[in-house]
């Protein structure tokens, strides 16, 4: 029995790998980066970007053979068993493009940032003047580009391999994780990227302090997700967000700084919870109904959120009073419906005043149907 593993943080470098499942030794078989793999009699197939590449392959010695050959040039997936071989090739991709929107408290369309594209991760600048959002290339793997919003012109920031940018409280730079480490970039693309600090796994960023000084990462574990806070000085790798080390998904800094808003995920589904910062604090529940992705008002009385509501994505808002520094959260509020919102790391973001929302939006399915074709052994 033969499993393929593709992984771009590999030691050996990104591409196709081949093994058995009782040994740990694997075999490079396509040394470049690749977005989706599907074995067939004697034959590899996989994807690089839309195209849709085919080469003899032996599952007993673990070799390819021949010349791979291009079966398709503008393909979204692929699946193969025996000699069938299934991909879905139409020229829009599997949906018609994402969408960034601007919706109001009521989600009422406002306006659209760009055009079509693939997109996820939308953070809006703190003087409110640009938005940087992770942005797909054919090949899917992410960059971070910039928006001018009142002049909806786009920069391109950082190369590839980054997504959830957050930004610096001057709006001069923009920070990003990638599998390398963390790094500020210049919000205008005129001067190098700067390395915060190295790391031998991915590293998300989702929050920055409202002093700029400190930052809220996620990391991968063996088995969890962890929250963590670093300086942005490089000088520490990151401490735990709380005590217990509970599981968690998303983080958001009160506007203080002296709170942290965090999605914990001790059971499924996630719950909302805030937590004293700095110092390990107890934590006090927001709501008991699935929450995710948090994001304060600017002025701190008001906790938006995204959870579901009749089985679709809803946006919600928690009032929020302040008593001796501490918060106290009213009863939710269903502000509106995405049904397709594209929520990754970061699933929205809203202005200082909570009147308007940035969401990305999914387009219609393509309604092309799949191809399907039963091909003979190639030798």
């Amino acid at each position: 029995m033969v499993r393929f593993a593709y992984s771009e943080e590999s030691a050996k470098g990104a591409g196709i790998y081949a093994g058995s499942v009782d040994s740990k030794d694997l075999t490079l078989l396509v040394p470049e980066r690749v977005s989706e793999v599907a074995i067939g009699d004697q034959e590899l197939f996989y994807r690089k970007g839309t195209d849709l590449i085919a080469q003899p392959f032996d599952s007993s010695s673990l070799k390819l053979s021949g010349n791979p050959r291009m079966i398709s040039s503008h393909v979204s997936m692929v699946a193969a068993g025996g000699p069938t071989l299934v991909y879905f090739d139409p020229p829009g991709g599997l949906s018609q493009g994402h969408r960034i929107q601007w919706l109001s408290r009521s989600g009422v369309v406002l306006s659209t940032t760009g055009t079509a594209s693939t997109f996820r991760d939308p953070r809006i600048s703190p003087d409110e003047r640009s938005l940087a959002i992770a942005q797909a290339n054919d090949s899917g793997l992410f960059a971070i580009t910039k928006y001018d919003i009142a002049r909806n012109i786009d920069i391109r920031i950082t190369g590839t391999s980054f997504a959830a940018p957050a930004w610096s409280r001057d709006s001069r730079s923009i920070i990003a994780g990638s599998g390398f480490g963390l790094h500020r970039f210049d919000a205008a693309a005129s001067s190098a990227p700067q390395m915060i600090r190295t790391s031998k796994a991915n590293v998300t960023v989702m929050d920055i302090s409202p002093d700029g000084l400190e930052a809220v990462t996620r990391s991968p574990e063996p088995v969890k997700s962890r929250l963590g806070v670093m300086a942005l000085d490089g000088s520490s790798d990151p401490g735990p967000i709380s005590a217990d080390l509970v599981d968690s998904l998303q983080a958001a800094f009160s506007p203080d700084g002296k709170w942290i808003a965090v999605a914990v995920t001790e059971g499924a589904p996630a719950r909302l919870h805030v937590q004293p910062h700095p110092g390990l604090g107890a934590r006090i529940p927001v709501t008991a109904m699935e929450a995710g992705h948090p994001r304060w008002r600017g002025d701190g009385r008001e906790l938006y959120f995204l959870s579901r509501v009749d089985g679709q994505n809803a946006i919600m808002a928690v009032p929020v009073t302040w008593s001796a520094g501490v918060p106290d959260f009213g009863p939710v509020q269903t502000l509106f419906k995405v049904p397709n919102i594209v929520a990754a790391s970061l699933a929205f973001d809203v202005t200082h005043d909570g009147q308007k929302f940035v969401v990305i939006v999914a387009g219609d399915l393509d309604p092309s149907p799949l191809t399907m074709v039963v091909r003979t052994a190639v030798r």
